[in-house]
């Protein structure tokens, strides 16, 4: 309980000890390079406890930037973030604008020949004069037709196999 206290006491013109915990004014403050790189986090502690507690460390002085000088050194590194931010969504924008684009030139394309198909067959069935020789003649047609369709459809497929590879790599 009385380490929490100690910690509600403090000001801007204090910090806690991490050996004693008492609330010490931050001239009396010194950053403990050993201990800091053995806790992982940084560890200030007052000149006594230096003393005591940390003969032969490695000691550098605290330094405690203020309100100013954080907020302009954070507003630096978030303005990077946000133009980092507007250029990614910009990339985003523009490469799905390139592979709709790019999809839908190959869509219509195969759709324009399954069109066509359709339309053929639909005036070859409801064309009463048709003979046979006709009828051989537009299904050879309608071959060639479904052989580009496919073609198509083989080249949608590839492509979109290359565009997700590229995604993924």
């Amino acid at each position: 309980m009385e380490s929490s206290m100690s910690e509600m006491q403090l000001d801007d013109d204090s910090f806690s000890c991490f050996t004693c915990r008492h609330p010490k004014s931050r001239g009396d403050c010194v950053y403990c390079k050993m201990c800091t790189e053995a806790e992982g986090r940084t560890i200030l502690v007052c000149a006594m406890c230096a003393i005591r507690h940390h003969k032969g460390h490695d000691y550098e002085e605290a330094s405690f930037p203020n309100r100013v000088t954080k907020q302009k050194a954070l507003d630096a590194e978030n303005s990077l973030k946000i133009e980092a931010d507007k250029e990614i969504e910009s990339l985003k924008g523009m490469f799905f604008a390139e592979i709709n684009k790019s999809a839908n030139k190959k869509f219509e394309r195969l759709k324009k020949t399954v069109e066509s198909m359709d339309a053929k067959t639909k005036r070859i069935i409801e064309d009463p004069n048709v003979t046979t020789i006709d009828l051989d003649r537009e299904i050879v047609k309608l071959k060639k037709l479904d052989e580009k369709a496919r073609e198509e459809h083989k080249a949608i497929e590839e492509w979109k196999e290359l565009v997700l590879a590229a995604i993924r790599g």
